[in-house]
């Protein structure tokens, strides 16, 4: 969104604001009621793996006021969890004189994602907390308590980015074991029921077994995306082998991308396209397996509980991959891996994408697969 605070003028703030904020007030004991202002950017993906430390916050913290600064599709995932919410989108001065109008607060914290440029430092100064938390790069300057952060999580690359936003609650005194790390997305009945209704006027019946397939992906991350042939493949091997009825999901960065693959698949699909996430997870919560890239779909099937397989090419599944016990990543793990979006090969289908075989991709649905598809 802010792409030009990640440019060098963009470091160079970061260290004018670290120095702005070795002059503000220290951090003191929190208030009985505190003001929270968490800052959650990024995708779907990255909203699902914020959901936890609400969650956590709303337990350790009963009384605390919880505020939400993320894009609108995070905001309607963490619906019943967050007293307030303000939409990231717009201009970023905007943004800065909303969060300034609804201040001032007493702990400001900016989740993993928030580590590129340097909006979560302004936005910590704009909230006037004099608890600030945030996430730095190994071997970053202004480390606390020098600079802007009371606080900070050093990025690992071991560590999934769901513990890497609950590790600035350890800073609030809220230990691991009152972490609640599961991203759970809950449906209300009504939710449910609307899932129903649009299956049923696909003509899609309640018993039959379905796999929701996202072959899409951020357009900028286009090179995340698994080999369409393969991809294809898969899908009409998986309806023969268990019966299965595909739904294609399909984003607003991948318009046409669902449609054109189910003109080529000869088992009947359905492609989904939706404006509403809450609506989307709704159909991917009746899926029996969910089969996409390194996606923000994967990772809402994941924190829906619906068995999921990630092909993970270019991010870490140690960091990025879904959470749950019922997701399974496949990466093939090349010396160049993991690398996002850099690297000679960005612009093409990498490697680490193309090592991913159909029977390893086959073989892990089967293994996901709940009990009554696995023995269709």
């Amino acid at each position: 969104m802010y792409e030009e605070l990640t440019s060098n003028l963009g470091w160079r703030l970061r260290h004018l604001l670290h120095r702005l904020g070795a002059w503000l007030p220290s951090a003191g004991d929190l208030p009985h009621a505190p003001r929270v202002l968490l800052y959650c950017p990024g995708g779907v993906g990255d909203g699902v793996m914020c959901l936890p430390v609400l969650k956590t916050l709303r337990a350790a913290l009963p009384r605390a006021e919880l505020v939400l600064v993320a894009p609108p599709v995070t905001i309607e995932l963490a619906t019943g969890l967050a007293q307030g919410a303000i939409q990231s989108a717009g201009s970023l001065a905007h943004l800065l004189r909303q969060v300034r109008r609804a201040g001032p607060f007493d702990v400001f914290l900016g989740a993993v994602q928030s580590v590129h440029g340097a909006t979560a430092q302004l936005l910590a100064l704009a909230s006037r907390a004099p608890v600030r938390l945030g996430s730095q790069y190994p071997g970053e300057a202004w480390r606390p308590p020098r600079g802007l952060w009371s606080g900070a999580v050093e990025i690992d690359p071991r560590r999934h980015d769901v513990l890497h936003n609950l590790c600035l609650l350890e800073r609030l005194g809220i230990a691991p074991s009152r972490w609640e790390p599961a991203p759970a997305v809950a449906l209300t009945e009504d939710e449910r029921t609307d899932a129903a209704r649009r299956l049923a006027a696909l003509g899609i019946d309640r018993a039959e077994p379905i796999l929701g397939v996202h072959p899409g992906s951020d357009r900028r991350y286009e090179h995340k995306r698994w080999l369409p042939d393969r991809l294809l493949s898969v899908v009409e091997q998986a309806g023969r082998r268990w019966g299965a009825h595909t739904l294609l999901f399909e984003g607003p960065d991948e318009l046409g991308l669902a449609a054109g693959l189910a003109e080529r698949l000869e088992r009947p699909a359905s492609v989904v396209r939706e404006p509403s996430i809450r609506v989307v997870a709704g159909l991917i919560g009746r899926c029996w397996a969910f089969l996409s890239c390194d996606s923000g779909l994967g990772h809402l099937a994941g924190a829906l509980a619906v068995p999921t397989v990630s092909l993970m090419g270019p991010a870490s599944p140690e960091q990025l991959a879904p959470w749950g016990q019922r997701s399974h990543a496949l990466w093939a793990g090349l010396p160049c891996s993991p690398c996002i979006a850099t690297g000679p090969c960005a612009d093409v289908v990498k490697p680490c994408m193309a090592a991913i075989e159909m029977d390893q991709v086959l073989d892990a649905l089967a293994a996901v697969l709940a009990p009554g598809l696995r023995g269709a």
